[in-house]
């Protein structure tokens, strides 16, 4: 599987995901995306499985597809080093693919692409707006 990953990653065109669009049917990580659907059976076991380092490959693949152009525009007067910036974008994606791939009933991977593009624009501060937008309201009665 990962071999077909890194297939993927080679074969289509890398996103910079400082500016990335809608553009899935060219882009590595909608490709991605279609391969880990098809195969979310294996890759679900494998991502439970301890003895499987198939998440850390696929963690590292998305690691160099990000590269270092997404991280190159930080601010030096940041206390975040480009290490640490890179890390997250990388957390970031792979908890949406964990997340997509887990739930009971998995949206198709163009569904999937489309959150994955709205959420390269959110920052935790408009997460945490949209949560609380979204918060069931409870009355004191």
């Amino acid at each position: 599987m990962i071999h077909e990953s890194d297939y993927i990653f080679r074969q289509y065109r890398r996103p910079d995901l400082a500016r990335i669009a809608a553009h899935p049917t060219n882009d590595a990580f909608f490709k991605l995306m279609e391969y880990l659907y098809q195969n979310r059976q294996i890759v679900i076991t494998l991502i439970n499985c301890s003895a499987s380092d198939l998440w850390r490959k696929i963690h590292d693949l998305v690691a160099v597809a990000i590269g270092t152009h997404a991280t190159d525009q930080i601010d030096q007067n940041f206390e975040i080093t480009p290490d640490l910036a890179r890390e997250l974008l990388v957390q970031n994606v792979m908890t949406l693919l964990k997340y997509w791939l887990t739930q009971p009933t998995v949206i198709t991977p163009t569904g999937a692409y489309q959150v994955f593009i709205k959420s390269r624009t959110l920052s935790p501060v408009d997460l945490a707006q949209e949560l609380a937008a979204n918060k069931p309201v409870s009355r004191l009665d």
